[in-house]
Parts: structure tokens; C-alpha cells; sequence
């Protein structure tokens, strides 16, 4: 897969209706949101997203 000029979006959630060839995520486009669920102000579980860095 060639992608040239464009971000590539890795996927390896396997039950998800987007994951293409076990590597990659077919969307065009994704949205990070934080998670409903925080507790403790920890800034690590404010997403899901596996590349989420707190800014400095």
C-alpha cells in the first residue's frame, strides 16, 4: 500500500468493521475524544487512543 502524502491510521482491533488486512484502518479520517470515564485526572487515561502523549 502506497499512501504517499497522507497519514496512515494502523488498526489491530480485529472485530472492527474498518480493520483491513489485519493492519490498517480503512477510514478515511478519525476523531480522538476524550474518555467518559475519567476518574482520577490521570493525564495517560484521558484517551484511547494508543498514541496519545500529554502536552508538555
Amino acid at each position: 500500500m502506497d499512501i504517499k502524502g497522507s497519514q496512515f491510521i494502523n488498526c489491530n482491533v480485529m472485530s472492527c468493521k474498518y480493520n483491513k488486512d489485519d493492519s490498517y484502518c480503512s477510514l478515511e479520517a478519525i476523531q480522538v475524544a476524550p474518555h467518559n470515564s475519567v476518574h482520577s485526572g490521570d493525564a495517560g487515561e484521558e484517551s484511547l487512543c494508543a498514541s496519545y502523549e500529554p502536552k508538555s
